[in-house]
């Protein structure tokens, strides 16, 4: 196993550790969950950048590393309901958005036998993502009504990514569909 796949599979293994020190009352534990959940982040792109840059980009690499962000993400969400409610819409936003993105991704690979990996809408809002819930764990007294602005704002961003996918995943349909 090569060096960037080792950093995506200890991020995998950090989702539990996420979820104890943030679900586990001891001093400083949003603290050091907020930290564990840096690293693994750090490690997010620390891998993918070491894959392209070795040339050791593997199928293994292709399937973990996002199976890892989605896991991250979901775990982050459902960590965050029981302090803010509000969350599960966002929960319910980005699974119905992951499950359509991966069906429709499937069917595009088997019409034109790659996969284009993200878009920048979807990057832009994965980055939204993860800086309102890095917010919403580092300021653990911050006012519901910014709390609720802010996953408001994620749950745009998950619904924008959403539809570009759809309009790009029926632009290569479209294209497929010419071709026969």
């Amino acid at each position: 196993m090569n060096t960037p796949n080792k950093l995506t599979l200890a991020r995998v293994l950090m989702v539990p550790v996420f979820v104890i020190c943030f679900c586990i009352r001891f001093p400083a534990h949003y603290f050091v969950s907020l930290m564990i959940f840096v690293i693994a982040s750090i490690t997010d792109a620390i891998d993918g950048k070491l894959a392209r840059e070795r040339n050791q980009i593997t199928d293994f690499g292709k399937f973990l590393d996002p199976l890892a962000d989605k896991i991250s993400q979901l775990i982050l969400l459902l960590c965050l309901i029981n302090r803010y409610p509000k969350a599960a819409v966002i929960l319910c936003i980005f699974i119905v958005k992951e499950a359509a993105v991966i069906s429709l991704g499937y069917i595009a690979v088997r019409m034109q036998g790659e996969n284009e990996g993200a878009k920048w809408y979807g990057k832009l809002s994965t980055a939204v993502f993860y800086i309102v819930m890095i917010l919403l764990i580092l300021i653990s007294d911050i006012n519901i009504s910014t709390a609720r602005y802010l996953l408001d704002l994620c749950g745009i961003c998950i619904t924008a990514a959403f539809v570009g996918y759809l309009i790009h995943f029926v632009r290569i349909y479209m294209k497929y569909r010419k071709k026969e």
